[in-house]
C-alpha cells in the first residue's frame, strides 16, 4: 500500500474514532543531548555505509561548515551531528526545524561531490496497530545545483540511505520502517 493511501486511511480513521493512534512530529531536543556514534545500522538491522555521529573536531576544521546558512540566509549554524559516508565523502546535516508554524518540517543539507543540496522535508510518524512507528519523509523542496542534475537519481538514493540512518535523530527505538514519497 502506498504511503499516501496509508496516511489517508490513518487520517480517515482519526475522524471516525477518537481512540485511533495519533500521528506526531518529532523534533530535536536541544543542544544538551548526547549522541552516541552508531554503526550505520538502519531499521530492520540493514547495514548502511552512512553512520550517525557527532561531527568530530578534525572534520569541523577540515570542512568549512560555516558557509552553510540554510534555511535562513545570513545565519550561520553550528552543526554538532551528521550522517556521514566517509568512504564517499558524502554527509547529511540537520539544519533546522520548521517551528510551530510548520510542524514536522525539517531542513537538511547534503554535501555531495563538494556541492550542497538543500532540502525541506516533512517527517510524519505513524503508529500501526502493533504500536510500531513508521517514519514517513515527504519532499517539500529540494534544491540541486544545475551541475549535478544528471546525477539526481544517485543523489536521491544517497538522501534516502542517509535519512534511513538518521531515523528519528539517531533513535530507532520502536521505528519499524522508514518510507519516502520521493
Amino acid at each position: 500500500m502506498g504511503l499516501l493511501n496509508r496516511i489517508f486511511r490513518f487520517v480517515s480513521g482519526l475522524a471516525k474514532n477518537d481512540h485511533a493512534p495519533k500521528a506526531s512530529s518529532t523534533g530535536m531536543t536541544g543542544e544538551t543531548y548526547s549522541v552516541p556514534r552508531t554503526t550505520g545500522i538502519g531499521p530492520k538491522g540493514k547495514k548502511m555505509a552512512f553512520i550517525y555521529e557527532k561531527v568530530p573536531a578534525e572534520d569541523q576544521k577540515r570542512i568549512d561548515l560555516s558557509e552553510i546558512n540554510y534555511p535562513i540566509d545570513g545565519y550561520t549554524r553550528r552543526f554538532s551531528v551528521w550522517v556521514v559516508d566517509r568512504e564517499n565523502d558524502v554527509f547529511l546535516l540537520y539544519a533546522s526545524a520548521g517551528g510551530r508554524a510548520s510542524p514536522g518540517v525539517q531542513y537538511f543539507v547534503l554535501r555531495w561531490k563538494g556541492q550542497y543540496i538543500r532540502m525541506r522535508l516533512r517527517m510524519i510518524i505513524l503508529h500501526d496497530e502493533n504500536h510500531n512507528s513508521i517514519c514517513c519523509w515527504e519532499k517539500l523542496q529540494m534544491i540541486i545545483p544545475g551541475s549535478l542534475k544528471q546525477e539526481e537519481g544517485q543523489i536521491i538514493e544517497n538522501i534516502k540511505e542517509s535519512l534511513r540512518v538518521f531515523g528519528d535523530f539517531g533513535n530507532f527505538a520502536g521505528i519499524s520502517d522508514i518510507q519516502f514519497t520521493f
